[in-house]
Formats: structure tokens, sequence, C-alpha cells
């Protein structure tokens, strides 16, 4: 979906939190950082042994762009398989409509 897009998660969730939240006008940010869970040894949490693994993404800088960005990660998965052959209820599949 990220590749059909052209958009990753984490800029599809920062697009969408700009929406969300609007952008202050005193602020100059013009990117987030953000720390990315990682599998250890002892699970996915984070301790003083685990390495923060972090990845920043620039914010949109209008409103009008942040939607674009996260209509682009909507459609993303046009092009992928649908669940049309799915049942939506046992009670569907059991009478197979």
């Amino acid at each position: 979906m990220e590749v059909n897009a052209g958009v990753t998660f984490h800029e599809a969730q920062v697009a969408l939190a700009r929406q969300w939240i609007g952008q202050d006008p005193n602020s100059d940010q013009k990117e987030v950082t953000l720390t990315l869970p990682s599998a250890t040894t002892e699970g996915i949490v984070v301790s003083g042994k685990t390495p923060a693994k972090t990845e920043t993404v620039p914010i949109p800088q209008s409103e009008e762009e942040a939607r674009e960005v996260v209509a682009r990660f909507e459609h993303g998965s046009d092009d992928i398989r649908g669940d049309e052959n799915v049942s939506d209820s046992v009670a569907q599949h059991a009478m197979m409509t």
C-alpha cells in the first residue's frame, strides 16, 4: 500500500495530525522525529539496552497539502485485491450470500 501510494504510514499519520490539530502560527517547526519501537530479545520493550530507531517526517505546510497526503495513502489500496468474495458474517457464509 505504501509503495502504491508513494506515502509511508508515518507520513500519513503526521499529515492526519496536521489536519486535526492545525498549525501553530508561532511555530517554525518543519518536521517531526518519531521514535519507532524495535524488536529485541526482551520483546517489544524499550529499555536502556534498546537502541532507539527514529524516522524524521516533514510536516505538511498547509491543511490542503495534508489532505492530499492522506488521500494518496488511502488510495494506495485501490489496486489491492478487495474482499468482495468474503462473507460479512458467519450467517451470510452459511447462506452462501
